[in-house]
């Protein structure tokens, strides 16, 4: 679980633990909290990566010959990365601050 990733506490928490009574001491399940930032990064691009390769491969399900699965020759894929109400807007907006946030010298 990776939270607050490029925050000022950026977490995650990772390992074996299913966050049940008696995880802990019966099952000997691990649960790691880890806070260095370039970690929790790695961790947090990971499952991204893998959310898309999913999407991807559920939209590549779907695709016929009728209907393939190809670019459009239009630019209308980007209007969700400018709608203040889709998700995806977000996502462009906390990546980009994430990237401006990096390239600024401490």
């Amino acid at each position: 679980m990776v939270c607050d990733f490029n925050g000022a506490q950026p977490v995650v928490f990772c390992g074996a633990f299913n966050l049940s009574c008696g995880g802990e001491e019966p099952n000997g399940d691990s649960l790691i909290a880890i806070h260095d930032p370039a970690i929790v990064t790695a961790y947090a691009i990971e499952a991204i990566r893998r959310f898309d390769h999913d999407r991807f491969r559920a939209s590549q399900s779907t695709a016929t010959p009728a209907h393939p699965l190809v670019l459009k020759a239009t630019d209308a894929w980007a209007d969700p990365y400018y709608d203040p109400h889709n998700i995806r807007f977000t996502e462009r907006v906390l990546f980009a601050q994430s990237t401006a946030q990096a390239a600024v010298p401490v």
